[in-house]
């Protein structure tokens, strides 16, 4: 038993150092006595009925103590799996929702790149029938601006007794005619500077080869300094600082001999 093992060291001291008992030494009988005592005492614990399991109790706590560290050891490395398995799930959500925001920014730009694209297009659409406008209000201008020379009656509105129709109301009918046009052509102009399309200024301008396209060239004593926009054949527009179609125009040039 683990109490009377307390006592044997002791009993094992006593009895090297105790010797035979004579009457010449009285300190080895001490000794003998408290080696006597000891067993007795020994013994006693020995008859004592709860001390019978006293090892078996303490071998059932070691075990059971054992037992729960490892069970201990168990739970932590349990615990630890968990949360390294939670970290990795927050970090693949981290990780998806980045991918998720830049898709849908990618997305984003791509819509909005598709959108001038399409607005882009339809411009280009529209700008050929502007042209025809402005072509419709120039040759209206010119024949508005010469002078009308009243037909003589044909011999057959002589005979029927026609009478020609006055020029004045005829001038009267294409000027409000033009004007119509005019109209048409300034809303199509509205519909692109809500765009922030704006015409290209050329007439007159210095020739700018991000801005003109050079069709033909006059000379220079023509009235326009050399390299200089002598007449605008098509209009050209822009967006901001972005050339949507350059301006078509006729430069005057320095002719030597």
């Amino acid at each position: 038993m683990a109490v009377f093992s307390l006592f044997r060291p002791i009993q094992r001291w006593l009895a090297g150092h105790a010797g035979p008992a004579t009457p010449q030494s009285p300190q080895d009988g001490s000794s003998q006595e408290v080696l006597q005592r000891l067993v007795a005492i020994e013994q006693q614990l020995g008859a004592l009925p709860q001390a019978e399991g006293l090892d078996a109790t303490l071998a059932a706590l070691e075990k059971q103590l054992g037992r729960v560290g490892r069970e201990q050891l168990k739970a932590n490395a349990l615990v630890q799996t968990q949360a390294d398995r939670w970290a990795e799930a927050l970090e693949a959500l981290q990780s998806a929702d980045q991918r998720r925001d830049a898709d849908i920014v990618r997305l984003r730009e791509q819509a909005q790149r598709g959108q001038a694209q399409t607005r882009l297009e339809l411009i280009q659409a529209i700008l050929p029938a502007i042209d025809g406008l402005d072509e419709a209000v120039r040759a209206g201008e010119t024949l508005l601006a010469q002078p009308v020379v009243p037909a003589a009656p044909s011999f057959w509105e002589r005979l029927r007794g026609d009478h020609p129709v006055p020029p004045e109301p005829l001038r009267e009918t294409m000027g409000a005619w033009i004007a119509g046009i005019r109209l048409v052509r300034q809303r199509l102009l509205d519909v692109l500077a809500a765009d922030g399309i704006q015409p290209i200024s050329a007439q007159g301008q210095r020739f700018d080869p991000y801005q003109h396209s050079a069709i033909g060239v006059v000379p220079s004593d023509s009235g326009c300094p050399p390299g200089t926009v002598a007449s605008e054949l098509r209009r050209g527009y822009q967006q901001g600082e972005r050339i949507v179609r350059l301006a078509e125009v006729v430069v005057a040039k320095q002719m030597h001999a």
